[in-house]
């Protein structure tokens, strides 16, 4: 059953303010646009009442969840994909939660598998009917596959830089805003967000069942 992307966003949201609220978290949509911020949590069972910020991700797609834009490298953020494939209005979502250092984790992996993956598999031609040239990111690393990918931890950004080897020659990849979270692609377009696999976040799923204990912390 296909449904419409912004009937599921909002069902992903109000069904994570339904199960907080019956673990005794108080939480609030924020409704409107607040930038990754859809829920305000505070636990009630908490004597310092500290608000948590939470982003919701919802997704019918194959296996992935697309063009994640994330949250920030803090600790009271967190981020909870809800994975609605295959599932019937009676059925819940597959539930994964991760915090923002669990969110840097993914990112540095999935930035790396995505580097992989353009070394092995000869690149599209074109993009939105337009000719790529060889310093489009995919065509480069494809013709220096035994380039070097190098992450530079810096004050605001962890920046992805690949170095070919024979001569030196360097292009930039993609960099990691701390303040959101957010990776954004260098050369030739600055796009924003990543695919993040369902297989890649697997560890942090949670079972019903069970008190979700990371959200207490």
């Amino acid at each position: 059953m296909t449904r419409q992307k912004e009937h599921l966003g909002l069902a992903g949201e109000y069904f994570i303010t339904s199960e907080l609220l019956l673990r005794d978290f108080y939480t609030q949509p924020t409704f409107g646009r607040m930038k990754k911020m859809d829920l305000l949590v505070v636990d009630l069972n908490d004597d310092k009442n500290s608000t948590k910020i939470i982003e919701v991700k919802s997704s019918q797609e194959q296996k992935k969840f697309p063009m994640v834009k994330g949250i920030p490298f803090r600790s009271n953020y967190f981020i909870i994909f809800l994975d609605y494939e295959n599932k019937t209005p009676l059925e819940k979502p597959d539930i994964y939660i991760l915090n923002g250092i669990d969110w840097f984790e993914v990112l540095k992996t999935r930035i790396h598998n995505v580097v992989e993956g353009w070394r092995k598999k000869e690149p599209t031609k074109k993009r939105k009917n337009t000719e790529k040239d060889d310093k489009d990111r995919t065509i480069w690393i494809f013709k220096h596959p035994d380039c070097i990918l190098h992450e530079n931890d810096e004050k605001e950004y962890i920046k992805y830089i690949a170095e070919e080897k024979l001569n030196k020659a360097l292009l930039e990849i993609a960099f990691i805003k701390k303040s959101d979270g957010t990776v954004i692609w260098k050369n030739p377009e600055k796009s924003r967000g990543i695919d993040v696999p369902i297989k890649l976040i697997q560890k942090y799923k949670v079972d019903y069942d069970k008190e979700w204990d990371k959200l207490k912390n």
